[in-house]
């Protein structure tokens, strides 16, 4: 029954990646975007990246928040913004041209319900601690088969909720960040009508393949840690 279960979510992926026209080629593009020199030279030209989290958590209405920038060294690519600190942390993104949509999309999660941020941060916690737990009792043979079903339920429940409430900030972040950096590059007036025109349409691009991968991803992680369950309880 359980090899059965792992093949039904095999091909609920399956069928998943084919209706949201998921390729290999999406991955490459965005790396292809993300590189390019002739955009990274156009938005050279912008402030450093604190000046312009500044400006465009001034724009939102939202001047409490940190600001960290991670030092010229650090290999890190990740920028995020930590609900619990209030903080803001952008990494080390001065020569891409993206800096601009990634430093409003982290201003974006500052202005978020504050309960669903909170929520999302200790319940991704919690359930990365339960699928820690259940996977080791699970792995001791202790309980019955009932019993074994009733935790493989709870953690497809965990999983769901898990992903349905980062998917629902994520996405809404990547959605609005795309309008919020616009609005910035074409109110600073640095640059001319056509490369403003190039910047906004790449990262309509970026976001076109973006959202749905991302979303297509996490959701991919909660399916495996299901499947990692049944594994162990198969073995």
């Amino acid at each position: 029954m359980y090899l059965i279960i792992i093949i039904m979510f095999l091909v609920f992926l399956l069928i998943l990646k084919l209706g949201l026209n998921i390729k290999i080629k999406d991955i490459k593009k965005l790396k292809q975007l993300s590189q390019d020199k002739a955009l990274n030279k156009i938005t050279n030209v912008f402030p450093k990246n604190k000046e312009i989290c500044e400006e465009i958590l001034e724009k939102l209405n939202n001047k409490d928040v940190e600001i960290d920038e991670l030092d010229e060294n650090s290999k890190s690519q990740t920028s995020l913004y930590l609900v619990m600190q209030n903080k803001i942390i952008i990494a080390n993104i001065k020569d891409n041209f993206a800096r601009i949509q990634t430093i409003a999309h982290e201003s974006i999660h500052s202005i978020q319900n504050k309960n669903i941020l909170k929520f999302n941060f200790i319940f991704s916690n919690l359930s990365n601690l339960y699928f820690l737990i259940i996977c080791i009792l699970a792995s001791l043979n202790l309980f019955s088969e009932q019993v074994l079903y009733c935790l493989l339920i709870s953690l497809i429940l965990v999983q769901s909720i898990s992903f349905m409430v980062r998917s629902h900030l994520e996405t809404d972040a990547m959605t609005r960040a795309e309008y919020v950096a616009g609005d910035y590059i074409d109110k600073k007036n640095l640059i001319n009508k056509d490369d403003k025109e190039k910047i906004i349409n790449t990262y309509k691009e970026i976001n076109n393949i973006g959202i749905k991968l991302y979303n297509y991803i996490l959701i991919s992680k909660k399916v495996l840690s299901i499947i990692i369950f049944l594994v162990l309880i198969m073995i």
